[in-house]
């Protein structure tokens, strides 16, 4: 079966925590925090496309993340 090209554009939340070397506590840390990455809901599934996902890594580049 072949992947749909919006699936090869778009990034499950384990897929984004995987490429990136985050856990998913993380990644819902970020999120609760407005640090996350933009993402789509597209009906029960939440997907980040893989221009967010960069975009996200060069706003982290310049402002690192912290928790407090």
């Amino acid at each position: 079966m072949t992947e749909n090209l919006f699936e090869i554009r778009t990034l499950s939340i384990s897929d984004f925590c995987r490429a990136y070397g985050l856990s998913r506590n993380t990644y819902y840390r970020m999120e609760r925090q407005g640090r996350g990455p933009r993402t789509m809901q597209i009906g029960k599934a939440k997907r980040i496309h893989v221009d967010a996902a960069e975009e996200w890594a060069r706003r982290v580049e310049r402002e690192p993340i912290t928790f407090h």
